[in-house]
């Protein structure tokens, strides 16, 4: 398990995926077996977010997204690759844990 955890680690790092950090926070990593007998690489935020605040956000209806798209030219338009998509974004907790 842990010769494959480091191949997907440095794969994710060659892919600039995820980066190394000297930050205090962290989450444990955890190995899931897929279906097909491949693993995936998960990461356990259960803690994390026991001390993030939630944000409070309208989220709009496809309605008022197609209708604001409704003049947009399609050049504008993008595709994204959700590939670990999860790990798109940074996780920062407030700090007033």
């Amino acid at each position: 398990m842990r010769k494959e955890l480091d191949k997907q680690l440095d794969e994710m790092e060659r892919n600039n995926i995820i980066e190394e950090s000297t930050s205090p926070w962290h989450s444990p990593v955890v190995l899931v077996k897929k279906r097909n007998g491949s693993i995936r690489v998960c990461v356990d935020y259960r803690a994390l977010n026991r001390i993030t605040e939630p944000m409070s956000a309208v989220i709009p209806t496809m309605t008022d997204i197609f209708d604001t798209l409704a003049d947009s030219k399609p050049e504008l338009f993008s595709s994204l690759d959700l590939t670990s998509g999860f790990l798109a974004g940074p996780a920062r907790p407030n700090n007033k844990a």
